[in-house]
């Protein structure tokens, strides 16, 4: 996962609601969430996608994937209700339009919810 961040997510959308989440999950996420997603590897400012689901009095309500390298060893339920957040592991087909290949999937995550604090 680590070699596949280094190599493939570079570019990033510019927008307002992408700049948001990256400068603001790192300080804005439970401990629980960050540590859960450091132990694949992933570098939480920077998924492959970021949605901007709704906005609340100036709290984004974000869904976010990011690529893992690897396989699912498990065929237990693939949801994972963490620090507020449901994790859905999902297949490359259902990722977003990347360039990813086998063996790979997804952690699509919902209801991450981060303050507004562009100026």
């Amino acid at each position: 996962t680590n070699e596949y961040y280094k190599k493939n997510i570079q570019s990033q959308c510019d927008c307002i609601y992408c700049e948001n989440y990256r400068k603001s999950v790192a300080e804005n996420i439970s401990e629980e969430l960050k540590d859960f997603l450091n132990k694949f590897g992933i570098e939480i400012d920077n998924p492959e996608e970021i949605i901007c689901l709704d906005v609340e009095d100036d709290i984004i309500n974000y869904e976010v994937f990011y690529p893992i390298k690897g396989r699912v060893v498990s065929d237990e339920e693939k949801n994972i209700e963490l620090a507020e957040c449901n994790i859905r592991v999902v297949s490359l087909e259902q990722g977003p339009n990347t360039q990813m290949t086998d063996p790979g999937f997804y952690f699509d995550i919902l209801n991450v919810r981060l303050p507004w604090i562009i100026k």
